[in-house]
């Protein structure tokens, strides 16, 4: 896919190095979206007001926890992307030059 819109191979290798980190945010986002879209929809009724907290706490606390994995992970990659730049990475791919995971 990304060869047909002709990116280059170290703009491929940032794709790929950064993906889990973006997906990581953006997960959290859309958890922390559909916590509250259940949270809204459940308060109408009396009888699941209980329930609709346990989710909207839940989903808040999970949210959190995985955007701080998601600045982890973008921490991490952006340290090794550093040390391939500096030439101290040691995996490196022997027909591009670029980091391997």
């Amino acid at each position: 896919m990304l060869d047909i819109l002709g990116i280059s191979p170290q703009n491929k290798m940032l794709i790929r190095l950064y993906a889990p980190a973006i997906i990581c945010m953006a997960s959290s986002l859309i958890i922390q979206t559909i916590g509250q879209i259940f949270y809204e929809r459940m308060t109408a009724s009396r009888n699941l007001f209980v329930l609709a907290e346990n989710i909207k706490t839940g989903s808040s606390w999970i949210s959190l926890i995985i955007l701080v994995l998601g600045v982890l992970l973008f921490i991490v990659f952006t340290f090794r992307l550093w040390k391939w730049d500096k030439g101290e990475e040691l995996e490196v791919c022997h027909v591009c030059s670029g980091m391997l995971s």
